[in-house]
């Protein structure tokens, strides 16, 4: 029987089949060779990245959980110095301003927290109340003080001005007897506070310039 020519090539002199050939010859292991070495360098170089991305996640969720501690920590601070003057009301239901002042002094907030601008006092007021008020508090800080916006006995029956703030400077003197129930976002995170009895934060908002045309 004829051998197909292709064949042909591969035999040995007297017709034997040369051991370990196949058809290519060395051109065909060459580029199987270059292939296999090409695919090994792209799983090598896949593995070191999948590597790094892994590390790179944990790098990332250990300064994640840094912050969150370091946040959890500063607002445990916070929690402690309002409970304590949560307290200072709880001994002593009427409070003068001078003691709200010393008391908030003498836990130094704004030393252990740089970022809190100081503590203040919301009183809840009656609305038919809102006269008087206004007169206790106009006396206590020597000037004429309103509760702002006026208390509109249709948005409710109480009004929460700012009524006692550590440490006092022309910025937040200002905001005496600011009524910050009345905005909206405040408003709701107010409530979120009285419901949890904790802490409660509002989203950022924008300084009202009070006592201004502005």
């Amino acid at each position: 029987m004829s051998q197909h020519p292709f064949f042909s090539r591969f035999r040995l002199p007297g017709g034997r089949i040369r051991p370990g050939s196949l058809p290519g010859g060395r051109g065909h292991w060459f580029v199987t060779a270059l292939v296999l070495g090409g695919l090994l360098t792209a799983l090598g170089w896949h593995a070191l990245y999948s590597h790094e991305l892994e590390i790179r996640e944990a790098r990332n969720e250990a300064v994640a959980d840094r912050l969150q501690h370091q946040f959890e920590e500063r607002l445990g601070k916070v929690d402690f110095i309002l409970r304590g003057v949560a307290g200072l009301f709880d001994a002593q239901h009427l409070v003068e301003r001078r003691e709200f002042e010393g008391y908030v002094a003498g836990l130094r907030p704004t030393e252990a927290l740089p970022e809190v601008v100081g503590i203040g006092l919301a009183r809840r007021v009656e609305v038919e109340r809102a006269a008087a008020v206004e007169a206790v508090l106009s006396a206590s800080y020597g000037r004429d003080i309103r509760i702002r916006p006026a208390p509109d006995p249709a948005q409710g029956p109480n009004a929460f001005p700012l009524t006692y703030f550590w440490p006092l400077t022309p910025q937040t003197e200002a905001a005496i007897g600011y009524d910050s129930f009345a905005e909206s976002q405040r408003r709701s995170t107010m409530e979120s506070a009285i419901r949890s009895k904790g802490i409660a934060m509002s989203p950022p908002l924008s300084l009202v310039v009070l006592g201004s045309a502005s």
